[in-house]
């Protein structure tokens, strides 16, 4: 599936508009992340784009503190098991 991210802020180039400006992408996505976005953004109601972009950020930290020694878990319900997750 192939997914192209549209910028939905204004144009910083242009009079009166502020903010960063953005980087348009085009991202093919395998059936199971279109399938994984779609429930991401089911669950969230967010849009496709900011679900995107809020992964990679997500994505950038953990792997930031996993580089500088540090382990990222996860407690799938309340009294469950701490469960170690691994990127590859």
């Amino acid at each position: 599936m192939a997914t192209s991210l549209e910028a939905s802020s204004p144009d910083p180039g242009k009079p009166g508009r502020r903010g960063p400006a953005l980087e348009r992408v085009t991202l093919n996505l395998t059936p199971r992340s279109a399938e994984a976005l779609d429930r991401a953004v089911e669950i969230t109601k967010d849009s496709k784009t900011d679900t995107i972009n809020r992964a990679i950020q997500t994505y950038a930290y953990l792997m930031e503190a996993i580089e500088e020694g540090g382990s990222v878990h996860v407690r799938r319900s309340p009294g469950g098991d701490l469960e170690t997750i691994h990127f590859l």
